[in-house]
């Protein structure tokens, strides 16, 4: 019994330093930079949709998104306490301008694409929305051991 006893402390020690440990490595993680990130895209999207030489200069599409995703993520993890209590309002007016910069980036994505492309991304988009649906809700501790 003691054996037992010590050997689930020595357990749930190890665990809680490597819990601890992890946070420490995303804390001092550096973040890439937008132009980085909008090389990364336009390649990953080339592999994807088998984009053409003129269709891979969508990069100042993609660069607009980034920075705009970049800004706006700032300015939430600025004003972290002001989310949790923002009125109906102002998450209006957010989500309100989520989703014209997202109608906008479609219309272009539309332009630029060609029709089998445009559904391939398209499933691509819904694949990636469903994945970060399941990690937010695992995150979140709902899910079932």
């Amino acid at each position: 019994m003691v054996r037992i006893v010590s050997l689930l402390a020595l357990f749930i020690y190890f665990s809680l330093t490597t819990n601890a440990q992890n946070k420490q490595l995303f804390k001092n993680k550096k973040r890439l930079t937008t132009e980085q990130l909008t090389t990364l895209k336009v390649k990953k999207m080339t592999l994807e949709l088998e984009l053409s030489e003129v269709q891979q200069k969508l990069t100042p599409v993609i660069t607009k998104l980034i920075s705009e995703r970049k800004i706006e993520a700032d300015r939430m993890s600025k004003s972290i306490n002001e989310v949790k209590n923002i009125d109906v309002s102002n998450r209006y007016e957010m989500a309100n301008k989520f989703l014209d910069r997202k109608i906008m980036f479609q219309k272009k994505m539309r332009s630029i694409l060609t029709e089998e492309q445009y559904k391939k991304f398209k499933s691509l988009e819904k694949k990636r929305n469903q994945m970060m649906k399941k990690r937010r809700h695992h995150k979140k501790g709902f899910h079932k051991n």
